[in-house]
């Protein structure tokens, strides 16, 4: 079935419906509206529709969401606070350890925590919710208001969209409130799904990164240029990265959905899947004709 409604990421009018009845098996939260999710046709994102507001968005996370660090899930923890120091003192090495440091959608904050604990004096967050997480260190800037984080006058280096840029609603607004908070020379740096990846067709709605409703738009490589090049952002990157999660999600999400578990996030299966899907995800990132299913990008003002 194909409509007029506008792919978010480059505006075209050219979309076939995905997924006609989405459904969320993670944390089990449903929108108020029937929606499906659609394919672009021209760039091969994914996106919902009709499109959810920022005040619907906003219901959809509870304090249980995506909050690894303190999972039961067996080593999830260990695995995700390991990962979280490599981050960060990666990030460190490539932008510098005094760059001013914007994390938005900081979440329960563990990244800000690490990059601060790596030496890095000026970093913030933004989240939200008007309540500081209860994991933030003191002595980090946090801002649960886009009115609060303009207004403190405070502009950044470097702003980070770890896994967020897919679930922003205004993308015209949020882009261009991300540029003018950026130092000359700034750089937008994040990490997202890659809805160009063939493993869309073969999980379809059950798709480790599907994450239906918190994932309002999923950017293939082309779309996300396609919405850089309308909020006057130059594509530094776009660049492949092994991670495994997806795979292991998907997988995780076909045995959730055909068991009938009712698991709010994770199982106790997902890292014994992590392990068992890494081979996939490094055929992926090695095969010179395939691509990740997730992806780095750096986004800079155009010139």
């Amino acid at each position: 079935m194909a409509d007029r409604a506008a792919c978010p990421a480059c505006n075209s009018t050219h979309s076939l419906v995905f997924v006609e009845s989405p459904e969320d098996i993670e944390y089990f939260v449903q929108r108020k509206i029937s929606a499906v999710v659609r394919r672009c046709q021209d760039c091969r994102s994914l996106f919902q529709d009709p499109w959810p507001t920022n005040d619907e968005t906003s219901t959809f996370y509870g304090p249980h969401y995506n909050n690894y660090a303190v999972s039961k899930v067996p080593l999830l923890s260990t695995l995700h606070n390991i990962a979280l120091k490599k981050e960060a003192t990666r990030f460190a090495s490539i932008y510098g350890a005094h760059a001013h440091v914007l994390d938005y959608g900081c979440g329960h904050a563990d990244f800000l925590n690490a990059l601060q604990e790596t030496g890095s004096p000026s970093v913030a967050g933004y989240d939200f919710s008007p309540h500081r997480p209860a994991m933030l260190n003191e002595g980090i800037p946090y801002f649960g208001t886009e009115a609060e984080l303009v207004q403190s006058g405070l502009k950044f280096d470097v702003i980070r969209l770890n896994h967020v840029i897919e679930h922003l609603t205004d993308y015209p607004h949020a882009m261009n409130m991300l540029r003018s908070l950026l130092n000359p020379g700034g750089i937008i740096m994040g990490q997202t799904p890659n809805a160009g990846h063939y493993t869309t067709d073969i999980f379809k709605g059950r798709w480790g990164n599907f994450h239906y409703p918190y994932h309002t738009l999923l950017f293939s490589r082309d779309g996300l240029s396609a919405l850089a090049a309308r909020t006057d952002l130059h594509v530094l990157s776009i660049t492949q990265t092994l991670m495994p999660t997806a795979w292991a999600m998907g997988t995780e999400n076909v045995i959730k959905a055909r068991l009938g578990w009712q698991n709010l996030g994770r199982t106790p299966i997902y890292t014994a899947l992590i392990a068992a899907t890494v081979p996939l995800a490094i055929y992926d990132r090695l095969a010179p004709w395939q691509d990740t299913n997730i992806f780095d990008f750096q986004l800079q003002l155009a010139a």
